[in-house]
């Protein structure tokens, strides 16, 4: 992956990925696969954001608080794969 951290947290914890058949998409326009490249990533950027917000409206300030820096975390860890 070129993170060592990164790659050291996913060789420990399991987490959920997708793999994408390269076979399947040959057929497939690149603005098609582009589309698809992107709605993945704005998913991942934009899904957390849903428990942060729900923790703005309802819960106390340090949980409201570790939600955001998790939410931001993963955001910035986002983009910054992004780029790799």
């Amino acid at each position: 992956m070129g993170l060592p951290l990164a790659s050291y947290i996913l060789r420990v914890i399991p987490v959920l990925g997708i793999n994408i058949d390269k076979a399947s998409t040959l057929n497939i326009s690149r603005y098609r696969m582009a589309i698809m490249y992107a709605s993945g990533v704005l998913a991942s950027m934009l899904c957390p954001l849903i428990p942060f917000i729900y923790s703005l409206i309802y819960l106390d300030y340090l949980t409201r608080f570790f939600i955001g820096v998790l939410t931001s975390g993963n955001i910035i860890f986002t983009i910054y794969r992004g780029f790799l």
